[in-house]
């Protein structure tokens, strides 16, 4: 009877207060623990996944991504997911910058805190130029430019010109697949001195102009062959001869009474042999006389040999 009218008792005193009787207090979950990336993390990728640690009680979470740590814009999130990351794919993939994360637990009671905030940056590489080698002095009016491979590239633009600012650009590709840049005989160059840089393309933008390198072009002039200089001959018929040149396509002969080669007795232009033949036709009379050859390219005239003589 005692104990029937303490519990009595006891139940009034609850009722009487506004307490439910046996009730239990209403708790949102705890904040989670984020896991990965780490903060302060430096990637090159443009797809990347946050993960954060399970909470007790939890059912489900949110994950924001912004650009500033107050999160006064929010560039992605999720709300109410059941896993324990957040996915940054391809359709929705972040350029380069300074990004914030954080993450929230939520159960039937409400939305627990926010974690602690962490950030990471994305940054493009340049590629890596693999040849030719800088200051690289070649003969060829036709040559290939290399790169190396970027993460996460999607094409690559390529450019050349004849200064380092590239303020006029010569050469140029966009948005290829390949590795390289050829210069075929359709866009040849001319003799001279080239600056060449690449860049990638992301899925979100473009990245920084790699290292600028420098190349010349410099057509070669003809060995002479014969006769040797200063030969004294008694026919008025002869033959001089060159070497070939690399990447020629024809050759330029001429013979004078001078060597400064002012008036210009004997010539041959655009031939493609070695050698140019002085026959009966155009004899050469008794004198002392010099000749010089030079090469032809797709894109230039070359340099004029060296001068000899020889008397007749």
């Amino acid at each position: 009877m005692r104990l029937r009218f303490a519990f009595v008792f006891a139940l009034a005193l609850i009722i009487s207060v506004g307490l439910t009787p046996f009730a239990v207090q209403a708790a949102p979950p705890g904040v989670p623990i984020l896991a990965s990336p780490a903060d302060g993390l430096t990637t090159t990728s443009h797809t990347l996944t946050l993960n954060w640690n399970a909470v007790p009680n939890a059912s489900s979470y949110d994950a924001q991504i912004g650009d500033t740590s107050d999160f006064a814009t929010v560039l992605r999130s999720v709300s109410r997911i059941g896993a324990l990351y957040f996915a940054i794919g391809t359709s929705n993939a972040l350029p380069d910058g300074v990004y914030y994360w954080r993450a929230r637990a939520n159960n039937t009671d409400g939305s627990g805190e926010w974690s602690e905030v962490r950030s990471f940056t994305i940054y493009t590489l340049a590629p890596v130029l693999a040849s030719p080698a800088d200051g690289l002095t070649t003969t060829n009016h036709t040559l290939t430019i290399n790169w190396n491979a970027v993460s996460d590239a999607t094409s690559y633009d390529a450019q050349i010109s004849g200064t380092s600012d590239f303020a006029t650009v010569l050469r140029s590709v966009s948005r290829i697949g390949a590795l390289y840049f050829a210069i075929g005989t359709s866009n040849a160059l001319p003799d001279g001195v080239y600056y060449w840089r690449a860049r990638v393309n992301t899925l979100t933008g473009t990245g920084p102009w790699s290292e600028i390198r420098r190349f010349a072009v410099q057509s070669l002039a003809p060995v002479l062959s014969s006769p040797a200089d200063s030969a004294t001959m008694t026919s008025h018929t002869l033959t001089i001869n060159w070497n070939s040149v690399s990447n020629a396509t024809s050759y330029d002969a001429q013979i004078s009474g001078t060597s400064d080669f002012a008036t210009v007795l004997r010539s041959a232009s655009r031939i493609g042999a070695l050698y140019f033949n002085i026959g009966s036709a155009n004899a050469l009379p008794d004198g002392i006389y010099y000749w010089r050859a030079r090469a032809n390219t797709m894109t230039d005239v070359g340099p004029w040999s060296e001068v000899r003589s020889f008397t007749i």
